[in-house]
């Protein structure tokens, strides 16, 4: 049996399935593990409690996450899991090979996260060419459901939407100013806070101020990232991620309008790693 497993800022999904048929898999969920956030220890024991419970024979485990770009935190997150599943053999990547091996297989082009992050590269033989660095939600993550989120209630609190939709969005959250600044402000995990307050944007995509939101988050993910690679134009851009999702036929309409043309949009990358993981022998 192999499994893989997807870390996001959001949450961990884990799939088993056997190494020839992805149709017998089984999906589980656990709370978000980044090396860069937490110890050895707390990941070791996220994986001692919610997931070493569930398996009972793995051969291979592929590990995709946020904060795995370095070797550093690589080798943290392999340790961890090392530590539960000793006698497994165990491969650590970051989340954007994730996206690269499930949008692209072997082939060359343009990998793309959106979801409550984003981030991007340019894929080419096997291997990611060039990183636009996604900086986090701080400095960067244009287009990421944080990114909408934060421009929302930007917006929000300095009156840039109308009235009615300013009451609509207070009455569904049930929340005020003062406890908007104090879960970006003063609570841990603001970037999943904001874009959980995204979703506003999705229901009421009809309003003009929301679409306009929407929109000009993804042309400042073009403009900041994509633009940025030098790449052959027949090449196509792929995306995967909640938000990319979601808001496909937006997201279609500014690549067009930037004259690059869109492959994949996937919700999430599992489906797509297991079939990779079969089709080149486990190779990441």
């Amino acid at each position: 049996m192999i499994l893989i497993a997807v870390s996001g800022s959001t949450n961990t999904k884990w799939a088993l399935f056997a190494n020839n048929n992805v149709q017998k898999s089984s999906v589980f969920y656990t709370r978000s593990i980044n090396p860069l956030l937490m110890s050895r220890i707390e990941i070791a024991r996220i994986i001692k409690k919610d997931v070493l419970p569930r398996i009972s024979d793995v051969e291979k485990i592929f590990f995709y996450g946020i904060g795995c770009s370095t070797e550093k935190a690589r080798a943290e997150v392999f340790t961890a899991i090392s530590q539960n599943f000793p006698a497994v053999d165990c491969e650590v990547r970051s989340e954007l090979y994730a996206a690269c091996h499930s949008l692209l297989g072997k082939s060359d082009g343009i990998a793309c996260i959106l979801g409550t992050t984003s981030n991007s590269c340019f894929y080419e033989s096997g291997n990611i060419k060039l990183n636009v660095p996604s900086l986090g939600y701080i400095l960067g993550n244009e287009g990421s459901g944080a990114y909408l989120g934060r421009h929302l209630v930007s917006d929000l609190l300095k009156n840039q939407l109308t009235e009615s939709l300013k009451e609509t969005f207070f009455n569904e959250y049930q929340t005020n100013q003062k406890e908007i600044i104090e879960n970006v402000y003063q609570k841990p995990y603001a970037d999943v806070y904001l874009a959980s307050l995204s979703e506003f944007l999705k229901r009421h995509i009809d309003e003009p101020e929301c679409y306009n939101i929407v929109y000009d988050c993804f042309c400042k993910f073009f403009d900041r990232n994509i633009v940025m690679y030098d790449f052959p134009k027949h090449l196509p851009v792929n995306f995967v991620g909640s938000i990319a999702y979601h808001y496909k036929d937006i997201l279609e309409n500014v690549a067009c309008e930037y004259g690059y043309w869109i492959d994949k949009i996937e919700e999430n990358s599992i489906s797509g790693l297991m079939n990779y993981h079969i089709a080149h022998k486990n190779i990441i």
